[in-house]
């Protein structure tokens, strides 16, 4: 049916002017046959002294008038129901077009959704600055307390998000993690972000090299890696560093 509709689009125009003209005749019509009963009724009034010439009037009128008012009546019939299923065919185009549009302004509405939220997502990607010079102090964080006996998973989720409020600045929205390992007395800390723009990877490098620098400080710090997921390419860029037992520097490993 949409097909339909959509191949008489350009027509649309003949259907507006075939009920202007029907609606014009059929009004043409009615004074027509008005003027005509009229002028019938001004004869007889006219004729009034004449009973045989008003007989014949009347004759006339029952033959002829009246028939032609017949006639007259089922054209004006015929046109008015041209003109209902030409109405009737405009309020379906319209409704169709009507639901046409709705789809369209539904559509518009959900990509205009998605642009907001792909906008949103991209303003979300944090700009990433250089490393402070002096440090974060880190080494000032009582990093011996995850070693207690009464440590529990609270103490080291509240390390991480310590280290992740520190860190934020300098690696954007990066996920922290430390694995405790109870026996040897050493922590390893992993910095993860999936979703880095591509053109703070230099600085985003530069600034873990600086991270891991300061880590040395910390002692119970045994090994610290990062995962760098570039957000254009989903290219992974992995650096891992681990202490050297000799003279306990962090050397990379890749």
């Amino acid at each position: 049916m949409n097909c339909l509709v959509t191949g008489v689009r350009g027509d649309l125009s003949y259907v507006k002017w075939a009920i202007v003209y029907a609606i014009a005749l059929i009004i043409v019509l009615i004074f027509y046959r008005l003027s005509v009963q009229m002028r019938v009724h001004h004869l007889k009034r006219t004729s009034a002294g004449s009973e045989i010439f008003r007989k014949k009037v009347d004759l006339y009128t029952a033959r002829v008038i009246n028939g032609r008012h017949i006639m007259y009546l089922m054209l004006i019939n015929f046109l008015m129901t041209i003109v209902i299923l030409c109405l009737a065919f405009l309020w379906f185009y319209s409704d169709n077009e009507r639901q046409i549009l709705a789809i369209k302004l539904r559509s518009a509405n959900e990509s205009i959704q998605q642009l907001l939220k792909t906008q949103d997502a991209n303003n979300t990607v944090q700009a990433v600055v250089s490393y402070p010079k002096e440090g974060l102090s880190l080494e000032q964080l009582n990093w011996e307390g995850l070693f207690s006996e009464d440590t529990s998973e609270e103490k080291k989720s509240l390390m991480e998000s310590v280290l992740f409020e520190e860190t934020r600045p300098y690696f954007g929205e990066t996920t922290v993690l430390l694995t405790v390992n109870q026996p040897a007395q050493t922590i390893s800390v992993t910095l993860q972000n999936h979703d880095v723009d591509s053109k703070y990877l230099d600085t985003l490098h530069t600034n873990f090299d600086a991270f891991v620098a300061e880590l040395e400080q910390v002692a119970q710090i045994e090994q610290v890696d990062s995962n760098f997921v570039s957000q254009e390419s989903q290219e992974e860029n992995r650096m891992l560093y681990v202490r050297n037992d000799e003279n306990r520097h962090f050397e990379v490993i890749n």
